[in-house]
């Protein structure tokens, strides 16, 4: 799973066509369906589906649409029933999840992450490998673009719907205001911070309540001290150790950011709609976070969003035009453990997820969907998401989110560590400790 430059490329290159002046009817209406089951004497059967949102965020399109999905299914399939279950806390949906699936209930088919996340499901053979569903479908094979993080011993075990990479969003129209620049380097954008704290706005929106919010600009901060490569180390290889100088010295640039007057006061504890509503009302300038929020933010501020990357910092190794955070998501899986007529039934759903008819409505709302053979309309798309799309053109180097990788408790422990650093631990202390959490995790798989 290592070295994976090349697949993001790939992927990103071959994960939509736009064209700029398609035809309207191409993609499929929110709304439409395939042709109905009309098979005489199916059986009613009734299948669970898990996944984590927001339906309370009337702004979000990401909720429609997975009713769109089970609705118009269930209205061309009458004798299957889709009941959702669905957590807007993602911490508190992997908790859940992971409880139930160890304690044998798995849902038929449910929404869940990639890499060390999805490994311990496919070893105590909890998901079923999807390939034989893949390759069998014409239409699913043509759109389907293999992914290294899905695969274990060379079997798929999840597909994903989204791609996300994390960025900086910013306030086009506060940045024009206070004659404001994209920052180029790390001291143009502490100057940025000072420059806002001066005009009464805050700099950055951050809800560290969940606390993988704040591993992210932790993640930026070693990539552009280290290089990518030494995070391999560590991430993929295990050889690496949370206790060498990068990993100390990149918590405490973060903290250094924090300290500088960059979060609100009480950043630590706000929730994660708290701050995304900081940033969309205009009262924060800026807003570190990743792409599945582009259609909200596209959709409550218009054009008046944009996006960059982390910085250089003088003397790194990592390089801001070349290395992103990004990854796919949305990885949905099928239990190994369903009766038959239920696993029919999820294997039925989840080609109905996606089909080129429920992706291209997903990527109309501008999110940006790992799919070849989608004919969208540029000029309907938001702008921040066709900007994206050209940005990452010039990514050289893809950074697996770490929680990701590191494996659920790992992963979660590392999440904790950013979040005791900001709230004023000592970052030797807490990557030691880290550091020995791993070494015992590792040790007894």
């Amino acid at each position: 799973m290592k070295k994976l430059v090349t697949l993001m490329i790939f992927l990103l290159i071959l994960s939509m066509t736009l064209a700029g002046c398609g035809d309207s009817s191409k993609p499929a209406a929110q709304g439409t369906t395939k042709s109905a089951d009309t098979t005489v004497g199916s059986k009613p059967v009734t299948i669970s589906y898990w996944y984590t949102a927001n339906e309370a965020d009337e702004a979000d399109y990401f909720p429609k649409w997975q009713d769109g999905n089970r609705e118009l299914f269930q209205i061309a399939n009458p004798h299957i029933t889709v009941e959702k279950t669905v957590v807007s806390n993602s911490d508190q949906y992997q908790t859940k999840l992971n409880a139930s699936i160890a304690a044998g209930d798995i849902p038929d088919i449910f929404v869940g992450w990639f890499a060390g996340r999805l490994e311990p499901f496919v070893r105590s053979g909890s998901v079923m490998a999807l390939d034989d569903i893949i390759n069998e479908d014409e239409e699913l094979k043509n759109t389907y673009i293999p992914y290294k993080l899905a695969q274990f011993d060379g079997k798929t075990y999840a597909i994903g719907y989204t791609l996300t990479t994390e960025v900086y969003f910013y306030n086009k129209g506060l940045f024009a205001e206070h004659n404001a620049e994209v920052p180029k380097s790390y001291e143009e954008l502490m100057n940025l911070i000072e420059l806002f704290k001066s005009k009464g706005i805050i700099p950055m929106a951050m809800g560290n309540q969940d606390p993988w919010v704040g591993s992210l600009p932790y993640m930026f901060v070693f990539d552009r001290i280290a290089g990518p490569l030494k995070y391999e180390e560590t991430c993929f290889d295990r050889t690496g150790k949370f206790t060498d100088p990068e990993y100390i010295r990149a918590a405490e640039i973060v903290v250094e950011i924090a300290e500088a007057g960059a979060y609100p006061n009480n950043f630590n504890t706000l929730n994660y709609d708290e701050a995304r509503a900081l940033f969309t009302s205009g009262k924060a300038a800026m807003y570190p976070m990743g792409t599945w929020e582009l259609a909200n933010l596209a959709n409550v501020m218009g054009d008046n969003v944009s996006f960059f990357n982390f910085p250089d910092i003088e003397g790194g190794k990592g390089k801001a035009e070349e290395d992103w955070v990004c990854s796919q998501d949305g990885a949905t899986s099928i239990s190994a453990k369903s009766s038959p007529e239920k696993t029919e039934a999820a294997i039925k759903f989840l080609k109905y997820i996606f089909s080129r008819e429920r992706l291209s409505d997903l990527a109309m709302s501008g999110a940006l969907v790992p799919a070849k053979g989608l004919i969208l309309d540029e000029t309907k798309l938001p702008k921040i998401t066709v900007d994206i799309y050209n940005q990452l053109s010039n990514v050289k180097y893809g950074i697996i989110p770490w929680d990701n990788l590191l494996g659920p408790n790992v992963g979660k422990e590392f999440n904790l560590s950013t979040q005791s650093i900001y709230a004023g631990k000592d970052p030797a202390e807490v990557f030691a400790n880290l550091q020995k959490i791993a070494e015992m995790e590792w040790s007894s798989n």
